[in-house]
């Protein structure tokens, strides 16, 4: 949030109020501004002696607030507050009336000529004081007097020393040798980059040259107008804002009080007004700050007809801030500004007692009103900002999401009325970068073209000679999507198309899983949002309107996500590459590399909407902000745990592993080797059940005993026979990521699972689009590939007769693959299903019971009385 105190018509003179001054140093230092805008009428009369006194009171302002706004930041981080000021007609003519007379050049001496600490030096020598500050001594009158306690005569001399001190240096009085050390006067500099903050100032100077008739009227000389263009290129980073500064008012001040009454505006007009609006509107400013009138305004104003186009400016006014005059009917009055990355402007003008300030109470008991523009102007004019700098633009960008039952991800990408309005030349293709999920993986074959893009001639190839493609980056895919024709070029007709994809196992569908990925085995602090999941577009280039869909299944059915804007740390400034997209490299793409922007999430919450009969959470959001991040994020549902049966399952968790363990070292017990005969019977029934290697002799085939892994967030293999005389067992290294393949099937589907290569064979629960396919066992021969797997889950035994067991309550899985493409798996009804799981489930309880030595003399045996033939 940049900061900006914006201080008018000090007036420093015979009406200056010493005390309203203080409330206002106090006001700005509390504030922490990054630039402190001072727009004109510092005096009221330009003798040197008043403006460089003026000076050393902005610069003592400009101090104390860097002081302490190192102090409240710490470590020399505080904000380096800067200081901009513009002439006002009183700075430049005697009482502020240019009647005939010429300007007079004192304010570019000392604001803009130079070193001015000689000619400080020998004016803190004449008034016999150690700073310049805005006090009773420059005015002529003794130390500790106020302007309204001294006398008729006093005060009638000290107007006219200041009003001859300005046209000429006293020849009678040497002590005016101070003015004479003042450098020569320089233009004020009409453009300025902020150092502190990401803000484009530009100076205006409205007093014109004088010797006319002109009053107080203002007016900018055409000159500079037409060398503000050229400046402006000079300035070729991007800024959160342009801000303009002049002394005269550049709209009609609303007069409330006296209304009725005449008033002096027809001698206080700007009279070109309206040439500088147009360019400064041209030249997209987002906000003008002046003085003059002593009245706070608030306006907005833009030259753009009704259509979403138009870029409307910010136009603040600012009250006199420290002149005691009683018709101040509006009293004393400063702007606070705040303007947000965004650009979006709000202004706080706080209002002191007209001449008696500050208010006994001080200051936390002044008035003050708030001016926020809406959200809405504030992203126009960043469009319209961002359409300059991008070679590329479209009507729309829609990303539609898809979750399913298991936890895949479907996207399907859309973009309406894509057009070249920059000069980037022909523009034949576009880069596709998918961002590869943190657990689960990005499946290739899903990325298709839609039916009519890929008829118009569109294609999608890898691309291989993309310059981030040749980096190890294991968390990004790129392709090239090619145009049609050779391209489009500016000019051209609008093109639209749309492609879709899917990430198999990518989504947190349960608190569990959120727990399990945190804590892998060790029980650690739960931080906030660590149960989160989302979904989000990262935007790249103009767009007016952008929409993120989200559809959930039924198990996420009572889920509401809240929206998320993230910006990037630099935003706005950013490079952009040859495509025309944003680079923001400064990122991967994950929420956590980006800061939250909490303003606009605030007020971009209302453009979610949910419709009952898709199913479907839509997000509508018109000019979204280039570099933004757009996320739907919610708190993945946690079913209430049975610490008695989670407990009991992730000790037979270890049970079981550490039996694998102990095969692998020649180390088994007698109990262990019942567990190991236990498994060969349940091999042997699958093996006949399924008719495994009798549909065709070549058939390979595995059968295993998958248990979870919590410390790396898999299923290993504990115990497994494979095809061959030799029945070796797979390796304990080989294991299966969790949400990966069958690992999907036991904690996500949670249900007997039958896949191929084609995907999930019987679809029950209605999700064909599962991404679930065999992981390929390590292979003794080339021939091993599996192309059928059969996933049958096996849970705690107070769960296993639940319609979905919990996934805490999941011990592993038993899986069955085969190398046949005619194998009897892909022909299997729901009921031979449901009875080998019941085998399954059956015999892993006397595995466990085995390996833990509870077993008693009726169970010597297998469950049908044999030791040497299947279960039946």
């Amino acid at each position: 949030m940049i900061h900006i105190a914006h201080i008018s018509d000090i007036h420093f003179g015979l009406n200056f109020s010493a005390a309203t001054w203080q409330a206002v140093v106090g006001c700005v230092v509390d504030f922490d501004p990054h630039i402190i805008v001072v727009s004109g009428d510092l005096v009221d009369d330009p003798s040197p002696e008043h403006l460089l006194t003026a000076k050393g009171a902005l610069d003592t302002l400009l101090r104390r607030t860097q002081e302490s706004s190192d102090k409240r930041w710490g470590d020399g981080r505080g904000r380096k507050a800067e200081l901009v000021v513009v002439p006002g007609n009183h700075d430049v003519f005697e009482s502020g009336i240019a009647m005939g007379m010429p300007r007079l050049n004192w304010f570019e001496r000392i604001f803009s000529g130079g070193n001015t600490a000689r000619a400080e030096q020998a004016l803190q020598a004449k008034l016999r004081t150690a700073v310049l500050d805005f006090g009773p001594q420059p005015l002529g009158l003794p130390a500790g007097t106020r302007p309204q306690d001294a006398g008729w005569a006093r005060r009638a001399w000290a107007r006219t020393v200041a009003l001859f001190g300005g046209r000429a240096i006293m020849p009678w009085d040497q002590a005016d040798d101070f003015a004479r050390l003042l450098p020569a006067a320089a233009p004020l500099p009409l453009v300025r980059v902020a150092r502190s903050a990401p803000i484009l100032l530009a100076m205006f100077d409205s007093n014109g040259s004088g010797g006319n008739l002109g009053v107080a009227t203002g007016i900018v000389d055409n000159d500079v107008l037409l060398a503000l263009p050229s400046k402006l290129q000079q300035a070729k980073e991007n800024y959160v804002a342009r801000v303009a500064i002049v002394h005269h008012h550049v709209l009609p001040i609303a007069f409330a009080p006296n209304g009725h009454k005449t008033t002096g505006e027809p001698m206080m007009v700007f009279r070109n007004a309206g040439a500088l609006l147009r360019i400064l509107a041209n030249h997209q400013f987002d906000l003008i700050l002046h003085g003059h009138w002593h009245k706070t305004q608030f306006a907005r104003i833009d030259f753009g007809d009704d259509s979403s186009d138009g870029y409307p400016m910010a136009v603040v006014s600012a009250g006199s801030a420290a002149m005691a005059t009683p018709d101040n009917t509006n009293h004393n009055s400063i702007n606070l500004i705040r303007i947000a990355p965004t650009g979006q402007i709000e202004v706080k003008s706080v209002f002191y007692g007209a001449g008696q300030s500050p208010r006994p109470d001080g200051t936390a008991g002044a008035d003050y009103r708030v001016y926020k523009e809406p959200l809405a102007a504030a992203k126009r004019r960043a469009h319209a900002r961002a359409r300059e700098r991008h070679p590329i633009e479209c009507e729309a960008r829609e990303q539609s999401c898809e979750i399913t039952e298991n936890g895949d991800l479907w996207v399907t990408h859309r973009i309406k009325g894509l057009r070249v309005q920059g000069d980037i030349g022909r523009y034949d293709k576009r880069p596709l970068v998918m961002y590869l999920p943190t657990y689960g993986h990005f499946v290739q074959d899903t990325l298709t073209l839609a039916p009519e893009t890929a008829k118009a001639g569109f294609e999608i190839v890898p691309a291989s000679d993309y310059p981030r493609s040749a980096r190890d980056d294991r968390q990004c895919d790129y392709y090239w999507l090619k145009f049609p024709g050779g391209g489009i070029s500016k000019g051209d007709k609008p093109v639209p198309y749309e492609f879709s994809h899917g990430c198999a196992n990518c989504m947190m569908m349960t608190q569990w899983e959120a727990v399990e990925r945190l804590e892998r085995g060790t029980r650690k602090p739960r931080p906030q949002g660590f149960d989160h999941e989302w979904v989000g577009v990262r935007v790249t280039f103009p767009a007016r309107t952008l929409i993120l869909k989200v559809r959930f299944p039924r198990s996420l059915g009572q889920v509401q996500p809240d929206v998320e804007c993230r910006r990037p740390p630099r935003y706005p400034n950013y490079e952009i590459d040859q495509w025309g997209d944003a680079k923001l490299d400064d990122t991967t793409g994950a929420p956590p590399g980006l800061e939250i922007d909490s303003d606009t999430l605030h007020e971009e919450a209302h453009a979610l909407s949910y419709d009952a009969p898709s199913q479907t959470w839509k997000l509508v959001i018109e000019h979204p902000l280039v570099g933004y991040q757009y996320s739907l994020r919610w708190q993945v549902p946690g079913e209430p745990e049975n610490r008695t049966i989670a407990g009991n399952t992730r000790e037979w968790h270890r049970t079981l592993l550490n039996l694998g363990d102990r095969i692998d070292a020649g180390n088994t017990t007698a109990d262990d080797r019942e567990a190991i005969r236990q498994f060969d019977l349940l091999v042997q029934t699958l093996e006949t059940e399924l008719k495994l290697g009798r549909v065709s002799r070549d058939e390979k085939w595995t059968i295993a005993l998958m248990v979870h892994d919590a410390a790396d967030l898999v299923l290993r293999p504990v115990l497994s026979r494979r095809s061959g005389p030799r029945r070796e067992e797979l390796p304990r290294s080989f294991s299966i990521p969790y949400g990966d393949g069958v690992s999907g099937a036991a904690f996500q589907q949670r249900r007997t699972i039958a896949g191929s290569h084609g995907g999930v064979i019987s679809d029950p629960e209605g999700v064909a689009k599962s991404l679930i396919t065999p992981v390929p066992y390590p292979p003794a021969e080339a021939d091993d590939e599996a192309v059928h797997v059969l996933a049958l889950p096996v849970y705690h035994t107070g769960t296993e007769d639940a319609r979905r067991p919990p996934p805490w309550a999941t011990i592993g899985v038993v899986t069955v693959d085969s190398s046949s493409y005619a194998s009897s798996i892909k022909d299997m009804d729901d009921k031979q299903r449901l009875w080998l799981r019941t085998l399954a489930q059956a015999q892993t309880d006397k595995i466990i019971r085995a390996v833990r030595g509870e077993r008693d003399e009726t169970e010597s045996s297998s469950p049908c009385g044999a030791t040497d033939r299947p279960l039946s």
